[in-house]
């Protein structure tokens, strides 16, 4: 019987040992080559697991089966046996078990709800369904590679300092802020508004997964997921973010900062005046003649005159990097506001390395911009500008031909962003909420485009 019970566990065979451990046989015994039963577990064999967790297991108990006999640590634990995590929880164990666990996104998101049990709500207790959703096929591996290449806790970090509810000892538990962020990834992936990325994460297993939410958890409601992007907008905070995330890849070779590329575009709401204005009478002693605001009306936003055309709304600011491309930097200001003006906040929030030299195109030429960039430790690489009687020489139109061959990749994030992600306009009121919307834009690019830049450096380099 013995014999039977340690292969039916070590084939997965869960029924089978179940029915044998409760006719007698005994799951501390070992096998003919003298291995006990309860390795098995480092495997993530579900009947052991299963076994594991029927019986009334001390603390104390756990702490032969912990160390695996060849020597490792608890590193083994965190390579998907579900099942032994939840024994842990199960039995309290002690922190110092997960320590070694945090090598992995799983022991991450079991250490921050162990170290916060009481501010958040957290997924304490494995799902037993959890083996199932990972078993279940999906076409959208890009969510799972996502999660394999960002390492979430320093932005766990980050989102709890600038994130604060439910960190009173008073009311009840808030979302982890995690799991509102990558909400609002998927909503810019996606194109799904907040009710829309509710209603997704609810129905989709792979959006669900991503989150880090289990079948029976509750999924965030869009009131939820709208202050979250408030309160971000409010502590200007989504820089922070892309900053963390743009270190990450640099770490692994996908942003290599050799220079930047800067260049701007417009972003019409649809939130602009319409019809003849309409001004109200002053009263004695009051201000002079002014027009009233209509209502709905976007009044941050102003008109600019491009192409023939006048659109209202935000003009975006991008510097991107020179060599993959990848975003490093936005400014948001009104559209009427000339780039130029605004070429040291986007080249300063770059943070580009001294010597590196910074494209762009004749609507950043001037003077002032020629002498800073010097200034800061950067070569300039302005397009030329002719003026009234003062045409562009030969070569100064070969020296502009030479920058533009690399300025198509600030023009690819535009048209990319605008193509995969359906941005056409703004969909928030205000500058500071559309600015949040433009910081948002450029990390769900950069992480969109990051899984084919690894494979492609990995063929490259062979």
């Amino acid at each position: 019987m013995e014999n039977s019970l340690h292969s039916a566990v070590w084939k997965g065979q869960r029924a089978v040992a179940r029915l044998l451990t409760e006719r007698g046989a005994n799951i501390e015994s070992r096998d003919n080559n003298g291995c006990p039963l309860h390795r098995a577990s480092y495997w993530d064999h579900e009947a052991m697991a299963g076994l594991l967790l029927q019986r009334e297991t001390s603390t104390a108990k756990l702490t032969p089966i912990l160390p695996p006999p060849d020597g490792g640590n608890q590193s083994n634990c965190a390579q998907g046996n579900i099942g032994l995590f939840k024994l842990l929880i199960d039995a309290s164990a002690d922190k110092d078990l997960f320590l070694d666990c945090c090598k992995t996104n799983l022991g991450v998101n079991y250490w921050v709800a162990h170290c916060h049990p009481m501010s958040q709500k957290t997924n304490l207790k494995m799902s037993f369904s959890a083996p199932y959703v990972e078993r279940r096929k999906t076409k959208k591996v890009f969510l799972k590679q996502v999660n394999q290449i960002i390492n979430w806790e320093p932005i766990t970090r980050i989102l709890a300092r600038y994130y604060t509810k439910g960190q009173s000892a008073r009311g009840r538990k808030a979302y982890p802020p995690l799991v509102l962020f990558k909400m609002c990834l998927l909503q810019t992936w996606y194109d799904l508004s907040d009710y829309g990325v509710e209603e997704q994460v609810n129905d989709v297993l792979s959006f669900m997964r991503f989150c880090d939410l289990q079948l029976e958890d509750d999924v965030p409601d869009h009131s939820v997921v709208c202050r979250f992007r408030k309160a971000l907008n409010q502590t200007a905070s989504w820089e922070v973010l892309l900053q963390a995330i743009n270190e990450q890849l640099t770490a692994q070779g996908v942003v290599v900062k050799q220079g930047a590329i800067i260049d701007a575009s417009i972003t019409p709401t649809p939130r602009k005046p319409k019809g003849t204005k309409v001004y109200e009478l002053p009263q004695e002693g009051e201000a002079p003649l002014q027009a009233s605001p209509n209502p709905g009306v976007d009044r941050e936003g102003s008109w600019v005159k491009k192409g023939g055309k006048l659109p209202y709304g935000y003009k975006r600011h991008y510097g991107c990097d020179q060599g993959a491309g990848l975003l490093l930097s936005v400014a948001t200001t009104p559209a009427s506001a000339h780039e130029s003006k605004h070429m040291a906040q986007v080249v300063k929030e770059a943070h580009l390395p001294s010597g590196s030299p910074v494209l762009s195109d004749k609507g950043y030429s001037s003077a002032s911009n020629e002498a800073l960039l010097p200034g800061m430790g950067l070569k300039s690489r302005l397009q030329g500008k002719a003026y009234r009687n003062a045409p562009l020489s030969k070569w100064a139109g070969r020296y502009n031909k030479l920058i533009g061959k690399d300025r198509y990749k600030i023009e690819r994030v535009f048209g990319s962003i605008s193509r995969w992600f359906g941005v056409l306009k703004a969909r928030y009121v205000g500058l500071s909420k559309t600015h949040g919307q433009h910081v948002l834009e450029g990390i769900a690019y950069n992480l969109y485009r990051t899984p084919g830049i690894i494979l492609s450096n990995s063929l490259y380099s062979m």
